[in-house]
């Protein structure tokens, strides 16, 4: 069953910082995260856990946000992952995919290091439908439109 790996936040742009819970906030985001906005595309971020140990493979010091992602999550299989699809979270959280994959205005010090980023292809944007806590090793439901 797919769960919730790690959650990250900052109220600053850049890196995110792992915490043990979060408050998920209707049409928001995180609450204390930088891109937590309202009526916005991209409220939560979403790594697959495989992708992040793909890179953590090419660069050992990186950790869990080094790509201002929210959520990392394991049991998930990116190939069936859908715009417009559903994941709930927990008990109360649910989010909705709006983007996959993110255009980087400039590159970062990982893509500056190895020469390539995870985030243009996999990274995954969701709009919080549905509010609440989230906590390490929540399990999630994905579900189609």
């Amino acid at each position: 069953m797919p769960k919730i790996k790690t959650i990250c936040l900052n109220a600053q742009k850049g890196a995110k910082f792992q915490v043990d819970s979060a408050i998920c906030i209707e049409n928001m985001g995180f609450k204390d995260d930088y891109h937590a906005k309202k009526d916005s595309d991209r409220q939560v971020s979403i790594l697959l856990e495989e992708h992040f140990i793909y890179m953590k493979k090419r660069v050992p010091s990186i950790d869990y946000g080094a790509f201002g992602e929210n959520l990392i999550i394991s049991g998930l299989n990116f190939q069936d992952i859908k715009i417009g699809d559903k994941i709930s979270v927990g008990n109360d959280v649910i989010l909705e995919i709006t983007i996959i994959g993110k255009k980087c205005p400039k590159p970062c010090i990982i893509y500056k290091t190895v020469g390539e980023c995870i985030m243009p292809i996999y990274g995954i944007f969701c709009k919080v439908l549905k509010g609440g806590e989230i906590k390490n090793d929540d399990t999630c439901t994905y579900g189609k439109r």
